[in-house]
């Protein structure tokens, strides 16, 4: 019998893959090459933001990954590869890790799968392994009936970062990027990059889109306008202090830079570094719109400033705060109060903030329930949950 196979199935963009990154890198370690590992990225735009991301081509290198893009715009292309993920599950087990089913014709695609192989099929929600991301989807399911209830989940398991109480049958995975093999990466990452070459105090400005509106539906500011708004202050007030911005998938660069060159914001490096890795020397982090980088953030013990001004049905549901939840330390609506959260309490206090005892044990889940007992059963019966 063929060796199992891991095959992790992106969707649009590459958060699926930043969230589940570090588990495919500790199954590489821990079971060698007695598996096999594919990543199926959404279309040809996914693989160009993955490309930029070298970090996570990087990790991916490590992982032993191997590559393949569902949707290139050439149909003879596209069949051939799906036919080849079909064929590799032939005579063999393999776990799907998904977050949504977004390989072509998918369903029936996993059925075929099925008859040809053993397949678990494993679906991980963001708001799952994100912790408190719930109440930024559930928001968005009001306010949008297209996104529909997230508790409608078709797979075999589920992979959740705590206890939730679905009637699914679930794994407990905690927060991944805690994870020993990623952690290393992380730090080794930051020592060779930004201690080499900044060298110097920093903080960590993460961009997100740069034009027009984030949703349509949502009475919120102009992507572009909260960017200039957002630079002027910080320029006004920090100049001296080095900036790294790093720009979103799919943030516009050319747009970046005319707001750059229209405030007048100086003192910056712009990097596609990952998240975690800027964070690890940076003093104070600020979103424009909490994004699963603010996590990356957190984690490393950085202040989390979320300097944006959400729709006031979605604020009130937020209990008026933003959509981060405890995940945001400081969460500011006007140039002024930026300006004012960063002078009292960003500058003159130590970078490291102590979090809440339930967040900072959310490895442990992982440890606790003893889930490589749930994945050596399937990978490698030889490890029994040692």
């Amino acid at each position: 019998m063929r060796k199992p196979q891991v095959l992790l199935i992106n969707n649009t963009g590459l958060i699926v893959l930043d969230l589940l990154l570090p588990l495919l890198m500790e199954f590489r370690d821990r079971y060698g090459d007695k598996i096999d590992i594919t990543v199926i990225i959404y279309d040809v735009k996914s693989y160009a933001y993955l490309r930029k991301n070298y970090h996570i081509m990087d990790a991916l290198r490590i992982a032993g990954a191997n590559i393949i893009v569902a949707r290139t715009g050439h149909r003879l292309l596209e069949m051939i590869s799906l036919i080849r993920v079909i064929l590799g599950c032939v005579g063999r087990t393999t776990i799907i890790l998904k977050a949504s089913d977004t390989l072509p014709k998918h369903r029936w695609v996993v059925a075929i799968m099925k008859i040809l192989g053993t397949v678990i099929d494993c679906r991980a929600l963001s708001e799952l392994i994100v912790p408190s991301a719930k109440i930024g989807r559930a928001a968005c399911e009001i306010f949008d009936p297209k996104i529909g209830p997230r508790k409608q989940v078709k797979c075999d398991i589920l992979l959740s970062a705590e206890p939730i109480g679905w009637d699914v049958q679930t794994v407990y995975v905690g927060y991944l990027k805690k994870l020993p093999v990623w952690d290393r990466f992380v730090k080794t990452s930051y020592y060779k990059e930004f201690k080499a070459t900044i060298g110097r105090d920093y903080y960590f400005f993460v961009l997100s889109s740069t034009d027009g509106l984030r949703l349509s539906w949502l009475d919120e500011p102009d992507r572009y306008e909260l960017l200039c708004e957002t630079l002027t202050a910080l320029n006004k007030f920090l100049p001296e202090l080095h900036a790294v911005l790093r720009p979103h998938p799919v943030s516009n660069i050319e747009s970046v830079r005319k707001a750059i060159k229209e405030t007048g914001f100086t003192n910056y490096t712009i990097s596609y570094a990952h998240p975690s890795v800027i964070s690890m020397g940076a003093r104070f982090f600020i979103s424009n719109c909490f994004s699963t980088a603010c996590l990356d953030a957190w984690r490393m013990g950085v202040p989390i400033i979320d300097y944006y001004r959400y729709d006031s049905r979605l604020e009130k549901l937020c209990g008026g705060w933003s959509v981060g939840g405890e995940l945001v330390d400081y969460y500011v609506k006007s140039p002024e109060g930026l300006l004012n959260v960063i002078e009292e309490d960003m500058l003159y206090y130590a970078k490291s903030y102590k979090r809440s005892a339930k967040q900072a044990d959310l490895y442990y889940y992982f440890q606790k329930l003893n889930n490589w007992r749930y994945w050596d059963d399937i990978l490698d019966k030889d490890k029994k949950g040692v």
